[in-house]
């Protein structure tokens, strides 16, 4: 499965879903997700990418600790930050 950058861009910032602060790299946009005051996510999309195929969705997942059916009910919209946030602290990597 394949998911269009605009979409996973569009996922990542919008104040619904995970809040990331954007900066600009040399080559890749980065993502920094913040909770609480300590960075919870990090993760970087390629300027060149049109679409992401299932191994980046996999790698994005894992450096946001989030599996890929989790990261997918991100993207098609069902998913929400208070998700993102119950994830994480499952996974063990947020108190």
């Amino acid at each position: 499965m394949t998911v269009s950058v605009k979409k996973l861009k569009s996922t990542l910032v919008k104040k619904t879903k995970l809040q990331a602060e954007r900066s600009e790299g040399r080559r890749h946009t980065i993502y920094t997700i913040v909770y609480q005051g300590k960075c919870i996510g990090i993760t970087e999309i390629s300027r060149s990418w049109k679409e992401v195929d299932d191994s980046m969705l996999t790698q994005i997942a894992k450096e946001l600790h989030i599996t890929n059916q989790q990261l997918m009910k991100l993207v098609g919209c069902p998913g929400t930050f208070d998700h993102y946030i119950q994830w994480v602290k499952q996974a063990g990597k947020l108190n």
